[in-house]
């Protein structure tokens, strides 16, 4: 249970990935400012090539962005599903959200559009990028938090 609800805590969008793809995108975005602006001394033929080699450079930097973040989505949905039907010596989670508010062992817990409801957590993981709970059907409820 406790390994459930830290990789649902977490997002998994590797943020690493999605600056390098930023910074690689730019620097193609650079490199082809540069050459529209004449910073090269290059015959006609080798800047016409380095011009498509900065586009190059752009569309493989949001390609890295984009698979980064779908991997993230895909991590996140196998996460998901994992949670929600985990099952263990007869217990399965029943619901889970977002915590509103927390004072000390008691939280305010909100699940989609509904009100916020009052629980007391029985058990309180700390290591997650995001507040989760997941009350389980022995009345247990397990919080994780970004503490």
């Amino acid at each position: 249970m406790e390994e459930l609800l830290r990789d649902y805590g977490s997002t998994g969008t590797v943020w690493i990935w999605l600056v390098i793809a930023i910074l690689i995108a730019a620097g193609g975005v650079a490199l082809s400012i540069a050459i529209s602006k004449g910073k090269f001394d290059l015959p006609r033929v080798k800047i016409d090539r380095l011009r498509y080699v900065s586009w190059a450079i752009v569309f493989t930097g949001v390609l890295i962005a984009l698979f980064t973040l779908a991997d993230g989505e895909i991590t996140f949905s196998q996460n998901n599903m994992a949670l929600e039907q985990w099952n263990e010596n007869g217990y399965y989670v029943e619901n889970y959200g977002e915590i509103e508010e927390r004072d000390g062992e008691t939280i305010q817990v909100k699940e989609g559009a509904q009100e916020a409801t009052e629980l007391k957590a029985d058990y309180i993981l700390i290591g997650c990028d995001r507040d989760v709970y997941a009350e389980v059907t022995n009345g247990e409820v397990w919080i994780c938090v970004s503490e």
